[in-house]
């Protein structure tokens, strides 16, 4: 009964997403870069910003399956979700650590 409402509501997605957006804000404005260079793309330069650019891609990919199909049952579909989520956790460790 639990996971049909938790199903019903969209599960874990939203409320992760509601929490992984601001801190995201935090962290690229404690890092120096502010929403206009987002916008302009000079914060894509470089390696570190390529990882930000697949980063950002993820985390949208992430919150378009939630929109699209995180309300229902999708046995398969969750494996890309996953997917996106180790891709944002690999590309966090790239920005804050470098390549190799």
């Amino acid at each position: 009964m639990l996971r049909e409402a938790s199903l019903f509501r969209g599960g874990l997605g939203w409320p992760a997403l509601a929490i992984l957006i601001p801190t995201g804000l935090y962290m690229l404005h404690y890092r120096g870069i502010e929403i206009g260079q987002l916008l302009s793309g000079t914060a894509f330069q470089g390696t570190q910003g390529t990882a930000l650019a697949v980063k950002l891609a993820c985390v949208g990919g992430m919150m378009v399956y939630q929109a699209v199909i995180g309300h229902r049952r999708a046995p398969i579909a969750i494996y890309f979700d996953m997917l996106l989520a180790l891709i944002v956790i690999g590309t966090s460790v790239v920005i804050v650590r470098g390549w190799l």
